[in-house]
């Protein structure tokens, strides 16, 4: 059902806790590249030191969709169904969403000369130019002279959210290095 979708609802049971199913699910959407809403179901029924316990166990055993909208609702009472409504909404605006080459390479550039990336074995990669290639979900080609590290990608996709949104879809950064010549 997850690859035949567009946006995802991942709705936790909070008096139950986040369990291995949650984890495994939101893994899935991730690696399918769909957008999601994290809806926290039975909200109303926690207790303060529960809430403080479901924000800790969310912020260790899901942190890597926290690009991912949360929602607060009671499904029994109604509470909060107009920001599921909303997230619904962000999500679906971010997983489509397309940003000029002109922007993107301006903001590329602003990373390069605030944050060039490390040095490593006497080398320092170089990042030329990028485009966006795709949505749904938003799609990015680093072209690049050398390989990029894993955490300077992670640092690159923050940047991205930070500047252009991004709010509740999956980003894909894809570096395509290119030979000297």
């Amino acid at each position: 059902v997850i690859d035949d979708s567009f946006l995802v609802l991942l709705i936790i049971d909070t008096t139950q806790g986040i369990g291995e199913q949650d984890k495994r699910l939101a893994s899935m959407i991730d690696d399918y590249g769909r957008g999601l809403v994290v809806v926290m179901n039975k909200w109303d029924l926690l207790d303060e030191d529960s809430r403080e316990r479901i924000e800790a166990e969310y912020a260790s055993e899901l942190g890597y969709v926290s690009w991912a909208p949360r929602v607060n609702i009671s499904a029994t009472t109604g509470r909060n169904l107009e920001g599921l409504t909303k997230a619904l909404a962000v999500s679906w605006d971010s997983y489509k969403k397309r940003i000029s080459t002109a922007r993107l390479n301006a903001l590329i550039e602003e990373i390069v000369v605030s944050n060039p990336h490390p040095i490593r074995g006497g080398k320092q990669p170089k990042m030329k130019y990028a485009s966006q290639v795709g949505v749904r979900p938003p799609t990015f080609v680093l072209h690049t002279r050398g390989k990029l590290d894993a955490t300077y990608l992670r640092f690159i996709e923050r940047r991205l959210r930070e500047q252009f949104g991004f709010e509740g879809t999956p980003l894909r950064l894809r570096v395509k290095p290119q030979k000297r010549g």
